[in-house]
């Protein structure tokens, strides 16, 4: 084998190395994509809270519920002490969502504040 025929059998190697490397940093980037990205369900069927757990929370937590109604006359009397949050996607905030909501989308499933 002559030294020319040597370089080029490097040359390919190196190339085929490369080419590996590549792929499999194709694969590994697609997977963590996939991974960071995928569907979460729950283990059991979803519970409908009831409304007596709905107000158990809230007092658990210290705020309080109001209808429809109380808000939108609380907004017309009092807007500058209101902060409404609009926890929808951007893509559904986007179309229609109260005037002065704040957009601040909770993706389920996720732990997005790690």
């Amino acid at each position: 084998m002559t030294e020319k025929s040597q370089l080029i059998g490097k040359k390919q190697g190196h190339r085929m190395t490369a080419a590996l490397i590549a792929v499999v940093a194709v694969i590994f980037t697609a997977g963590s994509i996939w991974y960071a990205n995928r569907g979460t369900q729950p283990a059991g069927p979803m519970h409908e809270p009831t409304w007596d757990e709905m107000l158990a929370e809230a007092n658990a937590g210290g705020y309080k519920l109001c209808t429809t109604e109380a808000l939108a006359e609380r907004c017309q009397t009092d807007p500058q002490h209101v902060l409404i949050i609009d926890a929808r996607q951007e893509w559904e905030y986007r179309p229609s969502h109260i005037k002065g909501a704040v957009l601040f989308p909770v993706e389920t499933g996720k732990w997005w504040w790690f």
